[in-house]
């Protein structure tokens, strides 16, 4: 039972995540594309994003599956294949099904540059909050063990 309930909130975290990266891709492919004039987003193009949102997911949550303590130095590879792999994967995922082929280069490139900011600044916010969470945590426990006189 205890595996079935660690798949179950991996997924959980994947399908949360696959979804902010699909609505965060289709929002803003649509935004460059309304920039450079054309005022509609193609079901094909959405029905890709979605899945690559998803297929990023699992790429990101990947690099940390096992629940380990990371040496920095695997901490801060990891940390940056987790921001350079999805800007990789949706350049790429751009090219092969060619989302921007009747528009300027410029508006192309601003799609990718600004998601690959998305993915930095996604990263920096989780990191973030987590160092935060585990610090409130130890200082919970901290308080807990003082009480019942452990400490």
């Amino acid at each position: 039972m205890h595996r079935i309930r660690k798949y179950l909130k991996t997924e959980m975290d994947v399908e949360f995540f696959a979804c902010v990266h699909g609505v965060s891709m289709i929002f803003m492919y649509g935004c460059m594309q309304w920039l450079g004039g054309i005022n509609d987003v193609p079901f094909s193009i959405i029905f890709q994003q979605m899945v690559l949102g998803y297929a990023i997911a699992w790429i990101q949550r990947g690099l940390f599956l096992r629940e380990k303590v990371y040496t920095a130095r695997e901490y801060r590879i990891r940390e940056i294949m987790w921001c350079l792999i999805p800007a990789l994967l949706l350049i790429l995922t751009g090219a092969v099904f060619g989302w921007f082929p009747d528009i300027s280069e410029r508006i192309s490139i601003g799609f990718y540059v600004i998601m690959a900011c998305y993915f930095i600044m996604l990263w920096l916010f989780l990191k973030n909050f987590y160092m935060e969470e585990t610090r409130e945590m130890n200082e919970l426990l901290k308080q807990r063990k003082k009480k019942e006189g452990i400490l």
